[in-house]
């Protein structure tokens, strides 16, 4: 049940949380280059390297490239420099990787009869030669971005720095500097208050749980204490009390809704036009407040505040005197 112990211990914890500013790195400061992000490139992309990223880079490198390529999971085998390129090896896979500037070309790479895939890559380009593949550093990164929050958990704490360095790096390259500097600023922060976050973001799942199971049992409650008809509990923690009523012309279902919202500590309720019923489909929200205005369901929006030291019986009375008071503004639109 939720206390207000409970309820310090998250304020204490979002409290504990301070933005720090983010210092330059060795990579801003060795300037904005093909050849900076191309060195580390062959350490993130290997998957059996101890940073954690598993296969995130070579993914993002695969899917930044149009046309069939290797679905997961990709587990690297060999990954070895020649002559200016990276040879990667997979089991299903030969890949060769040329930087942006390379005088390297397809024939320059051979493939492998052996495999499955067989591509030369030329990565940092957003055209390429005739059997090479493009990648450019703007869809790399996009990738990289859309994929990055699952290997959070398991990213080396040694390496996470390192790699978000090089990944700004990139993005700079592609003129994404900008955007990839709030992310990189974000995860910075994140990185530093892991545990804090994830433990607030826990207490955050369990008060979704918690409100769920408090709307359950108020639900059982409103029944038995007589509000029956009209009534609906929507998406776990949400009711909605509505009737059909005749406004002007138009015969619509409207009422009011209310969330039962325990991190916030209120019941907050929104007066809503559920249906048209002779379209049976929703209002634009414009129709629809012009057709709340005409209605006394506007007055009762707003917050009111849960106690937490007797949640269950005041959040109660608060609901079922909301519903008669809904009850009677949609009585008075019927006459």
């Amino acid at each position: 049940m939720l206390t207000q112990a409970k309820l310090d211990q998250v304020m204490a914890g979002f409290g504990a949380l301070r933005w720090r500013a983010p210092q330059r790195t060795l990579l801003e400061l060795a300037g904005d280059s093909a050849e900076v992000v191309w060195g580390p490139l062959r350490f993130f992309l290997d998957t059996r390297a101890a940073h954690g990223l598993d296969d995130l880079v070579l993914g993002a490198l695969l899917r930044s490239v149009k046309g069939e390529t290797e679905g997961r999971p990709r587990q690297v085998v060999a990954c070895t420099r020649q002559g200016g390129a990276l040879r990667v090896e997979t089991r299903l896979s030969r890949l060769w990787i040329l930087p942006a500037g390379s005088a390297l070309g397809a024939a320059d790479c051979p493939s492998d009869a052996n495999k499955r895939y067989n591509a030369v890559i030329r990565w940092g380009v957003e055209a390429a030669a005739a059997g090479e593949h493009a990648a450019p550093y703007g869809a790399f990164v996009a990738q990289v971005k859309r994929f990055l929050p699952s290997v959070l958990e398991r990213l080396d704490r040694a390496w996470a720095q390192p790699f978000l360095d090089w990944l700004g790096a990139v993005a700079r390259l592609a003129g994404g500097g900008e955007a990839m500097k709030d992310l990189n600023d974000a995860l910075k922060f994140y990185d530093r208050n892991r545990e804090k976050i994830e433990s607030l973001l826990q207490f955050r799942a369990e008060l979704q749980e918690e409100s769920e199971a408090f709307a359950r049992r108020l639900e059982a409650k409103l029944r038995a204490g007589g509000v029956d008809g009209g009534l609906t509990l929507i998406d776990g923690r949400i009711f909605r009390y509505a009737r059909q009523v005749k406004v002007g012309a138009r015969a619509v279902v409207m009422g009011i809704e209310v969330e039962v919202a325990l991190e916030r500590l209120a019941l907050h309720v929104e007066p809503v036009v559920v249906r048209d019923v002779e379209l049976r489909r929703r209002p634009s929200s414009d129709d629809a407040a012009e057709l709340l205005a005409k209605t006394a369901l506007p007055t009762l929006a707003g917050d009111r505040r849960i106690n937490p030291d007797n949640p269950e019986a005041l959040a109660y009375q608060a609901l079922k005197a909301l519903f008669q008071n809904a009850a009677e503004a949609l009585a008075a639109v019927r006459g």
